[in-house]
């Protein structure tokens, strides 16, 4: 492949998202289990621009970062279809396979030259290892990765553990922000995890969530105002499929969130019928959270005391 063509395509894609204010945020929320690495890349990218825009990064800074966010997973090229996506777990010379792919992706795009392809390739190379100097692979002692990898590393784990995989189920949203906040200071960076909540809201887009009176609303982002979400009511609490139809959401009507692909729903084709896309294509101001993690019943500290289930086992394969 070659830097200029995915550079010149980075490159405008965060010129429709810093116009847009929140646009890519909802663009997201589409997946694809077909083309899982695609998309994913796509996602990531989306995600780590916004994230870099709202810690204040400028356009010069998030191009690099764009492109190495799209590029992160490319080294997967060299490992087998068959071992990304086998159902089970690995074993020792899989899971060997597995871990050369940041090595892989980051001579790639060394050997591709072209602007910005020191940071891509470091992103690439840096964006499983772990702001405690763990992960893969050891950057060395007391070495902690480039800022730019920190910003990649977040979103990429977050869009990795919404998506169901051969080997994992999806988790929500609200579910997946919960495991970002316990790998907080250990797999991430706590300042960018922190941010990206907040950037995100407790209930991001694309979330289903079922009312207290049995009503299912998919939200497309938060109105700025506290404990308010905005999003399309798309199912009655008689279970009846209706038109998307606009709503406004209090904090206190949300009985829970739901996984969208258990109820047969598709955001993010709701989100568009509804014309929710050009309202936020419209929005003047982007619509951050900050008091997400205050409000969002999350405990902190009982998260990161969690043993039950490992975060590495979760994020690391991905």
């Amino acid at each position: 492949f070659e830097m200029g063509p995915v550079m010149q395509a980075v490159e405008e894609l965060i010129d429709q998202s810093l116009n847009s204010n929140g646009a890519g945020l909802l663009l997201s929320t589409v997946k694809s289990h077909d083309e899982y690495t695609f998309y994913h890349s796509v996602n990531t990218c989306l995600m780590a621009v916004a994230t870099g825009q709202y810690l204040g990064l400028t356009q010069k800074d998030l191009v690099p970062i764009g492109a190495g966010a799209m590029l992160h997973d490319i080294g997967k090229v060299a490992v087998s279809s068959q071992i990304l996506n086998y159902p089970g777990r690995l074993d020792r010379e899989q899971w060997k396979e597995v871990t050369i792919h940041p090595q892989e992706g980051a001579q790639a795009i060394i050997a591709a030259g072209g602007p910005g392809h020191e940071i891509a390739a470091t992103i690439a190379l840096e964006h499983h290892a772990r702001f405690d100097g763990l992960g893969y692979p050891r950057l060395g002692p007391e070495a902690v990765p480039h800022l730019a990898s920190r910003l990649v590393s977040v979103s990429d784990v977050y869009d990795a553990i919404t998506t169901r995989r051969s080997y994992r189920r999806a988790e929500t949203p609200h579910r997946a922000l919960q495991i970002l906040l316990q790998g907080a200071g250990g797999h991430f960076d706590p300042d960018i995890v922190k941010s990206f909540i907040s950037l995100m809201g407790i209930f991001p887009p694309g979330s289903v969530l079922r009312l207290l009176t049995g009503e299912l609303v998919v939200i497309s982002h938060h109105s700025g105002q506290a404990e308010q979400l905005e999003g399309v009511m798309v199912r009655t609490a008689a279970g009846e499929d209706i038109e998307p139809e606009p709503v406004k959401v209090q904090a206190d009507q949300i009985g829970q969130q739901i996984l969208a692909e258990s109820v047969g729903i598709e955001p993010a084709a709701l989100l568009e019928r509804a014309g929710v896309a050009e309202q936020i294509l419209a929005s003047t101001s982007p619509q951050v959270d900050e008091g997400a993690i205050e409000r969002s019943g999350i405990d902190e500290e009982a998260l990161k005391d969690q043993a039950a289930r490992s975060l590495s086992s979760i994020v690391d394969r991905d």
